[in-house]
C-alpha cells in the first residue's frame, strides 16, 4: 500500500509553481507528491475555494476547508506537508499530529521566534515524528556532493565567502545562511553591520575565515554566492542553483603566476525544475539523525536571522 500525504496550505509552493510552468516539473509539493511513485493518495488542506479547486484539477485526491471537515471522513496520513505562513505554525504541527503521521515536513522558515521552533522540535520528538525543515538546497545531491567535497578537504581550507540576495533575510537571506551552516557548521561569531531593510549586511565569522552576506535593492531576484578556497573557487547563482567550479592554472602570460582558470558547470547540475522531488524523495527514505540535523539547521538559521534584523 503507498503513502498517504496530506498537504496544508495550497498556495504556490503547495500547488502552483508548476502550474506556471508549461514543462514538466516538481518545484511544488502537489507536483512531487504526482511524481513520487510511493505516494498513492495526496490530500490537501486551505480555507480558500479557489485553492482547493486548483488543487483538485492538478491532480489532488480530495480537498478541505479545514481540519474538522478532513476528521468526518476518516482520513489517514504517513506524511503531513505544511506550507503556510509560520504564523500559527505549532498549532498546525498539533493538529497534523492527531493524524499520526511518520514525517512533517516544515514549509521554512520553522517559526516566527526560535522559542516556538523549539517547541515544535520537542513535540515531534515527545510523538516520535520525524520532523524536517524545507531549506530546499539542503536535498539537492548535486550541493549535497560539494558538501562532501568541503568536508573531506578536496578544495583545501575555506578563504572567505560572500553572498548577494534580495528580498528580506528571513524570507530570501535564509536560504543561503542556511547552506553555510549545512556546509560550515555553527560560526563563532555573528557580525551585523547595518540593520536597515533592504540594506541588510552582516558577517558569520569563522576560526579561520569570513562569509559575507549583503542584501542589494534591485529590479530583479537575486541569490548569489561565491566561495574562495585554498585550491579553487566555487561560484553560485540563479539562487544558488547554478554552480561554476574554477581550479588553478599556471599564468601563460605572468611568469611565477598561479591563476583562477575559467569556471565551468558543475556534473551533475542541480535540477531547479525538480527541487521540491529531490526534498520529498530524501524525506521519505531518511533517518532520525537526519531529521534531527536538518532541524538543528533550521533553529541556527532562525537564530541568526533574528540577530541581524
Amino acid at each position: 500500500m503507498g503513502i498517504s500525504v496530506l498537504i496544508v496550505g495550497l498556495g504556490n509552493i503547495g500547488v502552483g509553481y508548476d502550474l506556471n510552468y508549461t514543462g514538466d516539473s516538481a518545484m511544488t509539493h502537489l507536483g512531487a507528491c504526482l511524481k513520487h511513485p510511493d505516494v498513492s493518495s495526496i490530500y490537501g488542506i486551505d480555507p480558500n475555494d479557489a485553492s482547493r479547486r486548483i488543487f483538485m484539477e492538478a491532480g489532488g485526491s480530495e480537498a478541505f476547508a479545514n481540519f474538522a471537515d478532513l476528521n468526518k471522513h476518516g482520513i489517514s496520513a504517513d506524511l503531513c506537508i505544511i506550507s503556510t505562513p509560520p504564523g500559527i505554525r505549532f498549532e498546525i504541527v498539533r493538529q497534523c499530529a492527531e493524524f499520526s503521521p511518520q514525517i512533517i515536513l516544515l514549509e521554512k522558515p520553522i517559526a516566527e521566534t526560535s522559542g516556538e521552533a523549539r517547541r515544535i522540535q520537542s513535540f515531534c520528538a515527545e510523538k516520535k515524528i520525524l520532523l524536517f525543515i524545507n531549506y530546499i538546497r539542503l536535498f539537492e545531491p548535486a550541493l549535497r556532493s560539494i558538501k562532501g567535497k568541503i568536508r573531506n578537504g578536496e578544495h583545501g581550507k575555506t578563504v572567505c565567502g560572500t553572498c548577494v540576495f534580495s528580498g528580506s533575510v528571513l524570507n530570501s537571506a535564509s536560504h543561503y545562511i542556511s547552506l553555510t551552516l549545512d556546509w560550515f557548521g555553527e560560526p563563532e561569531e555573528v557580525q551585523s553591520i547595518c540593520r536597515i531593510p533592504g540594506r541588510e549586511h552582516f558577517i558569520l565569522n569563522y576560526r579561520e575565515f569570513d562569509f559575507s552576506f549583503q542584501a542589494v535593492q534591485s529590479d530583479y531576484a537575486v541569490g548569489e554566492m561565491d566561495i574562495y578556497f585554498q585550491k579553487r573557487k566555487i561560484e553560485m547563482n540563479t539562487n544558488c542553483f547554478r554552480v561554476l567550479e574554477a581550479g588553478m592554472e599556471k599564468s601563460r602570460i605572468f611568469p611565477n603566476c598561479t591563476m583562477l582558470e575559467e569556471a565551468r558547470l558543475i556534473e551533475p547540475r542541480p535540477d531547479i525544475l525538480n527541487y521540491q522531488y529531490k526534498v520529498l524523495d530524501m524525506v521519505l527514505t531518511s533517518r532520525a539523525d537526519a531529521s534531527s540535523e536538518n532541524v538543528e539547521n533550521a533553529v541556527k538559521t532562525l537564530e541568526i536571522c533574528a540577530k541581524v534584523t
